[in-house]
């Protein structure tokens, strides 16, 4: 499948929206601006509900992406999943112990 110059700009839109939404959850939950300077430092920072809560985002926004033929916003919130559960998994000290939950990831994303 060729990905056009079209496509990979309407993903890195989508990207951004979602990037736009992490950022908001970060900072209702408490997480410093600092914190937020990347995706990766605002997933990282996030307590647990908070993780909870942008996972069911990407996750709602990945299936009406696929209930609407979406294809950029799909490949944008598998991507955003997945870079989720790398940070999550990558950061030891969970805050609770608990790890990023799986469903709504590829099956060969998911952990056992």
């Amino acid at each position: 499948m060729r990905v056009s110059r079209s496509d990979v700009s309407d993903i890195t839109r989508s990207i951004a929206v979602l990037e736009e939404k992490i950022d908001e959850i970060a900072l209702e939950s408490g997480v410093e601006g600092h914190r937020c300077v990347d995706v990766e430092g605002a997933l990282g920072a996030l307590p647990f509900p908070a993780r909870r809560r942008a996972s069911l985002m990407l996750q709602a926004a990945q299936a009406q992406a696929e209930a609407s033929a979406n294809r950029a916003m799909l490949t944008a919130a598998s991507y955003m999943l997945a870079l989720a559960q790398e940070v999550w998994t990558a950061r030891a000290d969970n805050d609770d112990g608990f790890p990023m939950p799986s469903a709504g990831l590829p099956r060969g994303m998911r952990r056992n």
